[in-house]
């Protein structure tokens, strides 16, 4: 199964007659399964074939039964100032967000962020001037 992210930015903001602010995210698969040394199901051949959870790679796009993984949102704020800045990040149906002890990632406003159900992060980044950018 090939891991696919939908992301969405918005930006609620007066209009202005200037420049209006131009909203860039990037999502990077830091990894996309947990690794085991010995899959007992894999034979060497690259038929693909793994026991559930027991992924041959750490980064093969391939991502099993009770593997983890690891997704990473880099965002800008260009041309004019934003306010209140809203990072939407969707995960597939087969997957969930599994934030930190706080119940956020960092670099999400936790009094403001949410997750509308498990495959779905709103991410609140507050308002930023021009030129902001930073990860979650």
């Amino acid at each position: 199964m090939l891991l696919a992210l939908g992301v969405f930015a918005s930006v609620l903001a007066p209009t202005q007659l200037s420049a209006q602010s131009q909203n860039e995210i990037l999502t990077t698969v830091l990894y996309d399964g947990t690794q085991f040394d010995v899959d007992p199901l894999d034979n060497g051949s690259g038929d693909g074939v793994h026991t559930p959870g027991l992924d041959a790679a750490a980064q093969n796009n391939v991502v099993k039964t009770h593997d983890t993984f690891a997704v990473r949102v880099d965002w800008n704020v260009n041309e004019d100032a934003a306010t209140n800045v809203i990072a939407t990040v969707v995960l597939p149906l087969f997957a969930s967000w599994a934030p930190d002890a706080t119940g956020q990632f960092a670099g999400c406003d936790p009094a403001l962020s949410s997750f509308p159900n498990p495959q779905t992060l709103v991410c609140s980044l507050l308002d930023q001037v021009e030129g902001s950018n930073g990860a979650f």
